[in-house]
C-alpha cells in the first residue's frame, strides 16, 4: 500500500508540473534572416545533416530563471528551426525519456531522417512533453544509429539540462569514433545548474569540433543567428564566387614585353633585350643592333658591314701613277655613290 501511495503522489507532482509548464506563455522572437547572405554568395552550407538530441525527462519540468525548462528547450529549437536558411538539409529530431508508468529507457526518432521542412519539424516539436529519468547516454548511442545511413557532415545539437546523463560523455566519443571529423557536436545547455554545465562542457569536449552553449547565450535573435551561422554555414570560397569578367589583354606579339601599340620593332625575335620602344639596343649606333653586331664596339660613323664590323672599300689610282685618287681622302666622289 505505502509503494501505491507513493507511486500515485508522484504521478499528481508530476501533473502539477505539466500544467505549470503548459501554462506559460512563448517568450517573443525575431528571427534574423539568413538567406540574404546564402543568396549573395557570401554563406554556403557547412553541413549535410543535422539532427536535434532533446531532453524531455523529469528534471526538464523544473523551473529556471522563471521558466519551465522544457519549454525553454522547445523554445531553442524552434527559434533555430525559423533561423536556419532555406539551404537542403538531411534532418532529425529524438527525444528521450520514459514514463512514470514504463520504466523502460525510451529514445524515439520522432522526425526523420528525412529532407529538412521547417513546418514539419516544428509539427514534431510541438506534441512533445516530459516525462521519467534521463537516458541521454543511450539516446546518443541511437543518434549514432541515426547517422549511419547518411552521407557528408551532420551536426548533432544536444538539448538538455544536463543533470543525471549517465555515461553521456563516453557515447559522445563512439559517435565521434563512428564517424570522425564528419560530425560535430554542439550541447546546449537549458537551465543553470553548474553540474550540468561540466557535463554539457565535457560531451562537446568529446565531439572535438563542436561547441558548448547556454539557452540564454542564443535567447533573442541575433544570438540564435550566430548560432545558427556558426553550426551550418561557412563564408564562400573564393571559388565558389563567380569570377569578374577579365579584361582582354593587349597584344604583345614578339613577347619582349611592350605592347604592339607601342612597338616600333613588332618582330623582334623572342629573348632579344629591347628598350621602351620595343627595338633592340645598337650600343654603337652602327645600324646593326647589339644581339647581330660581331664588332659591338666601332666608332660612331665608321663604314660596317651587315655584321657591324669595318668595311674596308678598295683605294684606285690614276693609271700607271701611285697617287690615290683624291676623293679617297675627301670622301666619295660626286658620280661614285657611298662607297
Amino acid at each position: 500500500m505505502a509503494k501505491r501511495s507513493l507511486f500515485l503522489l508522484i504521478v499528481v507532482m508530476v501533473a502539477a508540473l505539466m500544467v505549470g509548464c503548459a501554462t506559460q506563455k512563448p517568450m517573443m522572437f525575431k528571427a534574423v534572416n539568413l538567406n540574404t547572405k546564402v543568396k549573395a554568395g557570401m554563406m554556403a552550407p557547412k553541413v549535410d545533416n543535422f539532427l536535434v538530441i532533446l531532453d524531455a525527462s523529469s528534471s526538464m519540468m523544473q523551473r529556471s530563471n522563471n521558466q519551465c525548462k522544457l519549454q525553454a528547450a522547445k523554445d531553442f529549437v524552434n527559434h533555430m528551426n525559423q533561423t536556419i536558411p532555406d539551404i537542403f538539409l538531411m534532418a532529425g529530431l529524438r527525444k528521450f525519456g520514459h514514463s512514470i508508468l514504463d520504466y523502460r529507457m525510451k529514445s524515439e526518432l520522432v522526425y526523420g531522417m528525412t529532407q529538412y521542412d521547417r513546418d514539419g519539424l516544428a509539427k514534431a516539436l510541438a506534441p512533445i512533453k516530459s516525462a521519467g529519468t534521463t537516458p541521454l547516454t543511450a539516446a546518443i548511442d541511437a543518434g549514432t544509429g541515426d547517422l549511419a545511413s547518411l552521407r557528408g557532415a551532420s551536426a548533432v545539437i544536444i538539448v538538455s539540462d544536463g543533470l543525471d546523463v549517465g555515461d553521456a560523455t563516453a557515447a559522445a566519443q563512439r559517435m565521434k569514433k563512428a564517424y570522425g571529423d564528419r560530425v560535430c557536436i554542439y550541447p546546449v545547455l537549458i537551465g543553470n545548474d553548474a553540474d550540468g554545465e561540466r557535463a554539457m562542457d565535457k560531451i562537446a569536449a568529446a565531439g572535438e569540433c563542436g561547441f558548448a552553449v547556454t539557452a540564454d547565450e542564443v535567447r533573442d535573435g541575433i544570438g540564435m543567428a550566430a548560432f545558427v551561422q556558426e553550426v551550418f554555414l561557412k563564408e564562400a570560397m573564393m571559388a565558389d564566387k563567380p569570377a569578374p569578367p577579365s579584361k582582354p589583354k593587349p597584344l604583345d606579339s614578339d613577347g619582349d614585353g611592350v605592347i604592339d601599340a607601342k612597338d616600333k620593332c613588332p618582330d623582334t625575335p623572342r629573348g632579344v633585350e629591347v628598350g621602351a620602344d620595343g627595338c633592340p639596343f645598337d650600343t654603337d649606333m652602327d645600324g646593326v643592333p647589339d644581339y647581330l653586331d660581331k664588332c659591338p664596339k666601332t666608332p660612331v660613323g665608321a663604314p660596317v658591314d651587315e655584321k657591324g664590323c669595318w668595311m674596308i672599300r678598295p683605294v684606285e689610282f690614276d693609271t700607271a701613277k701611285w697617287d690615290i685618287k683624291p676623293w679617297f681622302f675627301s670622301g666619295p666622289g660626286p658620280d661614285r655613290g657611298c662607297l
